[in-house]
């Protein structure tokens, strides 16, 4: 007797959930990695990456479980999954090699007729849309660039003017609008550590106050 749609979408789930149970506890030294001093920005997003993935035990159980019964509503242990899914997307395209978005072609060709299975369409619209686009944020093959140019500021006497000196290769002989934006870049480095290793932005700001936080200490200095 040929399998019922939800109950061949369930079989499908389940490889898929017990490939990715099959990698917890995922370890640093699955991407042969450890705790570096020297790159500390590097080891707290790859320490997050794993923590969050980690993480997902409890949702990939609640979706087995679900899986395990057919008749069971799928929809809602598949939001969840995605939901908890969604840091780990973020995180993924810093810590590893990037990816190009996909086609439309390609993307269609990805996803299967979720809708028949009970995923609301919405759900389908947003995971067919974020296949073919790029997250917010620097381009993908500067992003480990700026996390060097974020762990360089870290070093005792350094300045953007050297930092970007040392990892600009546009071969200009100056340097103005690279500094620009590899300040830009350090700003979009730390705003993701402020979620993820807040103990490293305030650390850099201590290095390397900004004008605003020098002016309102010399003011309170003066009083």
């Amino acid at each position: 007797m040929p399998l019922s749609a939800s109950a061949q979408l369930s079989q499908e789930l389940l490889q898929e959930i017990e490939k990715l149970s099959a990698l917890l506890p995922l370890k640093l030294s699955h991407f042969n990695w450890r705790e570096d001093s020297q790159h500390p920005a590097r080891t707290a997003l790859t320490r997050a990456f794993v923590n969050r993935f980690n993480a997902l035990g409890p949702f990939l159980e609640e979706a087995k479980t679900v899986a395990d019964h057919p008749e069971k509503d799928l929809t809602i242990a598949l939001d969840r999954l995605i939901s908890a899914l969604g840091d780990l997307s973020e995180l993924r395209e810093w810590v590893f090699s990037p990816r190009n978005p996909m086609t439309r072609e390609q993307a269609e060709s990805a996803l299967p007729s979720l809708q028949k299975y009970g995923v609301d369409i919405l759900t389908i619209f947003e995971i067919h849309a974020s296949l073919q686009k790029r997250r917010v944020g620097p381009p993908p093959k500067r992003r480990q660039l700026y996390v060097d140019a974020f762990e360089r500021m870290m070093l005792p006497k350094s300045s953007l003017g050297t930092v970007t000196r040392a990892l600009c290769k546009c071969g200009k002989p100056t340097h103005t609008g690279c500094t620009k934006m590899f300040q830009a870049g350090i700003g979009g480095v730390k705003r993701l550590l402020r979620r993820y290793a807040p103990e490293l932005v305030s650390e850099y700001e201590t290095l390397h106050p900004d004008r605003a936080t020098l002016k309102s200490h010399q003011k309170s200095m003066t009083r």
